[in-house]
């Protein structure tokens, strides 16, 4: 086997020779989301684990009919049957070019979930870019002042760093939490509602509600009826918290 092709391939070999390169995003343009994995059937899952209790027989989906399978997921969704079900399956997300902070944020739903995140220790980030909130975007002086500063700090991480790979650790403490950041994560469908219910409010930070939706719109693109139970708790509760 040979090791550095291995290591390459999964991309564990850092990149030693990055050149300074910066670039600049606009409030939430160019945020990926995509589904790395996914159930699939968690209707059945939803089905089976509701009904586990009743009669004798576990695997009650393939003797209902579509009628009564819809009623059973849709009462789970609704919390109006034991909610459990709805931690039975899970999916994964990829998400790149969000923000350090909005990675941040959401890497506190923790009950449910699982994250594996880009790391900034053993990586060259010498080319690495910078979200700019909309505000800040839209308002000339600003936005000029947040280029230079992030100008500023990639020149002196970029000078450390060609300085010895020893310095990688210490250099990254020059980057904003403004810089770009990628991550996986996985979260079980009951987690994800959670998830939604907090992030897709408009009064949080707008990359991190942009994954959020990104997210809801990937589910709802296979599943349709799990995706539109994902909303804001202001859309559940008919008031803007």
């Amino acid at each position: 086997m040979n090791i550095d092709a291995l290591r390459k391939s999964m991309g564990t070999n850092p990149k030693e020779s990055v050149d300074l390169y910066t670039q600049f995003f606009e409030g939430v343009r160019n945020i990926d989301v995509f589904l790395i994995d996914f159930p699939t059937n968690p209707y059945r899952s939803i089905v089976n684990m509701a009904t586990s209790t009743w009669g004798n027989k576990i695997d009650k989906w393939s003797t209902m009919t579509a009628d009564n399978r819809f009623f059973v997921v849709k009462s789970v969704l609704e919390f109006k049957s034991l909610p459990n079900a709805m931690e039975s399956f899970s999916f994964s997300f990829g998400v790149e070019n969000c923000s350090r902070s909005a990675f941040d944020q959401i890497a506190r739903t923790r009950i449910g979930a699982v994250y594996s995140s880009m790391g900034w220790r053993d990586n060259n980030h010498s080319d690495i870019g910078f979200r700019v909130p909309q505000a800040v975007w839209d308002n000339p002086t600003a936005k000029q002042d947040f280029f230079d500063v992030c100008h500023l700090a990639k020149e002196k991480y970029y000078k450390l760093v060609k300085s010895g790979q020893s310095n990688w650790q210490d250099a990254r403490a020059f980057l904003p939490i403004s810089a770009c950041h990628s991550f996986s994560m996985a979260m079980n469908y009951m987690a994800l509602r959670s998830f939604c219910s907090k992030r897709l409010k408009f009064c949080e930070q707008a990359d991190t509600v942009a994954v959020a939706w990104l997210c809801r719109e990937a589910v709802l693109d296979k599943f349709p009826l799990l995706g539109s139970y994902l909303r804001p708790n202001c859309d559940w509760r008919g008031i803007c918290e």
